[in-house]
């Protein structure tokens, strides 16, 4: 209900976390921590579920972060309790609910949103947080964040079979052009981080702006 704002004012993450402490902080309050009586499939939800709670923090509008301030005066949880830029924080959170998730056998759509956003934003400073060193630390979310990469790629790959076949030649993408460069010598191929043999080419500005749409889902996965 904290998470949803089914039967409350609003949302309020915070108060999903404070719910959730009763089963991932043996550090919170004796009589309320259960987490050593719960199963594996309801620990890697409520993993899940702080996870989201974290994410949603992390987006926060301007006007959302001061009812959170005031939410995080409100329950008094140790998390809160870091001195760090609150942001930073909320993202390491989220990460890390997201991995244990994860190593739990629990990807739900929620990790797969945080580990994509990871992903981007190692991309927006140049890196690849998968092939970093600490990304052994949450490995099992970078696997899940593969592995539906290899997903949606496989798809892709079945799609331009049945739609293309298997011709020669290079043909612009755009849906409607059908303009060929037999070996793309006047085609431009997409620059983005899609997978060579998926990249479309283009004849021009126009249809690549034209196929950005269809393109978006395999060339920024996770958006």
């Amino acid at each position: 209900r904290y998470l949803s704002g089914c039967s409350t004012t609003g949302q309020c993450p915070e108060g999903a976390l404070y719910v959730l402490d009763a089963l991932l902080d043996p550090e919170c309050d004796p009589e309320r921590y259960v987490g050593h009586l719960a199963s594996t499939a309801v620990l890697a939800q409520a993993h899940s579920c702080a996870a989201n709670a974290h994410f949603l923090k992390l987006m926060a509008s301007s006007d959302q972060i001061l009812d959170m301030v005031m939410d995080e005066r409100r329950f008094r949880r140790t998390e809160n309790a870091l001195d760090e830029d609150p942001a930073l924080a909320y993202f390491i959170f989220a990460v890390q609910h997201a991995n244990l998730s994860a190593k739990l056998g629990l990807v739900s759509p929620v990790v797969l949103q945080i580990g994509f956003a990871a992903r981007e934003t190692g991309a927006s400073l140049g890196v690849e947080p998968c092939q970093m060193k600490r990304s052994r630390h949450v490995r099992f979310l970078w696997g899940a964040v593969m592995a539906n990469l290899e997903e949606i790629y496989d798809e892709e790959r079945k799609r331009r079979e049945a739609l293309h076949g298997r011709r020669g030649g290079c043909v612009c993408a755009a849906e409607g052009c059908g303009i060929r460069a037999e070996g793309g010598a006047t085609l431009r191929a997409c620059s983005g981080r899609c997978p060579r043999d998926l990249k479309p080419h283009y004849c021009s500005k126009t249809c690549q702006k034209k196929d950005w749409p269809a393109h978006k889902t395999v060339c920024k996965a996770g958006s």
